[in-house]
């Protein structure tokens, strides 16, 4: 397995130096300006390291799940196995809407475009709640299904399929959270906006969500579902935070002398 991994890593790497190798010869002459280079890093370190920062956060937060679970009984582990894959299958397919989301924003951003920025944001953030939404019914409607493709030619594990189940069930409830939390930090991303977005995912995944997955677990008595609804508790705070600053910044466009906001985003 661990090899398999290794062809298709470096399969993806090569498709991508195939894809971008015609456009290298006009990066060059940018390449070589060294001293711009140097002027430029303190601005993409002010700005990627938040985004890093982010992307650790999220994983670890959903990692942190997975060792909660791990003094459960094996027939557990593997239900909350099958049923992380298949919630994490759904939210790949909202990663280009974030994406997209930081592309067409940041060219609305250094273009000063306030209302078509608005209008970016608002058509963004109704596309993904709309397929969201049907992603979420569809688990719903298949989650006593989709267990069965991992047990296939396993007819003992009924405990694993109906824990998968609810799984899946309890995953439908955060789709769309989660959906909306990967536009928004798109969004935020290209107004410039990484380091209160950082901020508010820390507050919602760590010292939030995380404890809550351990509080209903176990002290409260919950058990192994009590861990992915304290996953759906982390994600709602963190979707309420992202929420709120997206907010803020619909005040500051739609201000009456519509200025440049880039000095103010990290305020």
């Amino acid at each position: 397995m661990a090899f398999a991994t290794l062809i298709s890593n470096c399969v993806v790497i090569l498709c991508i130096l195939l894809a971008v190798f015609p456009e290298i010869g006009e990066l060059l002459p940018y390449m070589r300006n060294i001293k711009a280079g140097v002027a430029a890093l303190p601005g993409l370190l002010r700005l990627g390291l938040p985004i890093g920062s982010i992307e650790l956060a999220t994983v670890g937060f959903f990692a942190s799940s997975t060792y909660l679970m791990s003094i459960e009984s094996s027939k557990v582990i593997a239900a909350h196995a099958i049923a992380y894959q298949i919630t994490e299958l759904a939210i790949i397919l909202f990663l280009g809407f974030g994406e997209g989301a930081t592309i067409l924003v940041a060219s609305a951003f250094g273009n000063r475009d306030w209302l078509k920025l608005k209008q970016i944001a608002i058509s963004i953030t109704l596309s993904c709640m709309a397929m969201s939404a049907v992603v979420s019914f569809t688990m719903a409607v298949l989650s006593s299904r989709l267990p069965s493709l991992f047990l296939i030619g396993d007819k003992g594990n009924n405990a694993t399929h109906t824990m998968a189940t609810t799984f899946i069930l309890i995953g439908c409830s955060f789709t769309m959270l989660d959906a909306l939390q990967i536009a928004w930090l798109g969004i935020l991303r290209g107004m410039q906006d990484t380091i209160r977005p950082m901020i508010l995912v820390m507050i919602g995944y760590w010292l939030i969500g995380v404890p809550a997955c351990y509080a209903l677990a176990h002290p409260l008595g919950f058990g192994p579902v009590g861990i992915w609804w304290g996953l759906a508790i982390g994600l709602a705070f963190t979707c309420l935070g992202l929420g709120w600053r997206m907010l803020q910044h619909s005040k500051l466009l739609l201000g009456p002398t519509k200025r440049s906001i880039s000095c103010r985003v990290e305020h």
